[in-house]
């Protein structure tokens, strides 16, 4: 994954894992959050020590990338906004009640 721009999230990453490939990646944008270096891939600073790290790939276990993607499969990561965006509703109600913010429809009559 030898781009230098901050990918918000490398799908293409996340499916090298589930085909079982190791992932060697500059540490922009999502690529920490994806690589568990030394253990699915391989966070790199450059090309040249992304280049000397090729070699390393067969210190990682296949079936070790796979089982790292299920934690971007389509039911985890649904879940997971899903309870952002309940958190975030929540928290909104809470700061709105603190505030005695009351829209028109909520308004006592």
């Amino acid at each position: 994954m030898p781009i230098t721009w901050p990918e918000p999230f490398g799908m293409v990453m996340v499916e090298a894992l589930a085909a079982g490939t190791p992932v060697l990646a500059f540490p922009n944008g999502a690529a920490p959050e994806i690589v568990e270096h030394g253990n699915n891939g391989f966070l790199v600073d450059d090309e040249d020590e992304m280049a000397a790290t090729v070699d390393r790939v067969r210190e990682i276990e296949p079936a070790e990338c796979r089982r790292s993607a299920q934690r971007f499969s389509p039911d985890r990561v649904a879940a997971g906004y899903e309870a952002a965006y309940r958190d975030a509703i929540e928290r909104h109600a809470e700061a709105r009640r603190v505030c005695g913010i009351v829209t028109s429809r909520h308004r006592r009559r």
